[in-house]
Order: C-alpha cells, then structure tokens, then sequence
C-alpha cells in the first residue's frame, strides 16, 4: 500500500503532440449518414424499441421475451414516432 505524503504537489500532466502541429481545441466531427440529408424523413424511430431488441446482441431466447412488450408500446407510440421523424 502506497502512503500519500502530505502537503507533496503532484508532478504536471504533460500533453504530447507530433512536432510542427499546432495546438488546437478538439472539434467535433459530425457526418451525417445518406439517409439524414435535410429534404429526407427519417424512419428510425418508426417501431425504435422493436427494431432495438431485435438488433440487439441478447441471446434469441431473451429476446422472443421483449418482443410482446415492445411491440404494443411501438404500436401505442406509433403517432410520436411519425411525428419524430420530420425533425
């Protein structure tokens, strides 16, 4: 077991960067798949909890178990669901 000294300063982080770059903040980089252009709809959420589960990586057998529980709330928020893909 390591014993912390009292009052002792921990030494500086150091960042390490290839020579002759420049410092710079990280910027996200976003690229929008061919579905997601702006003119288009966008249907994943249509049945998004079913779609989910079935392409989750659960063993068969589990998800033959969610299925009657996805289906009804996809169902039941079906209008929400249309309504999401125009944004």
């Amino acid at each position: 077991m390591s014993r912390a000294v009292v009052g002792a300063v921990p030494a500086p982080v150091e960042l390490v960067q290839a020579e002759g770059t420049e410092p710079r903040e990280s910027q996200p980089r976003y690229e929008p798949t061919p579905h997601q252009s702006r003119n288009s709809y966008n249907d994943e959420y249509i049945f998004g909890l079913t779609r989910g589960v079935a392409d989750s990586t659960m063993h068969p057998v589990v998800k033959i178990l969610f299925f009657p529980i996805t289906v009804p709330l996809d169902l039941a928020l079906l209008p929400f669901e249309a309504i999401g893909g125009l944004f």
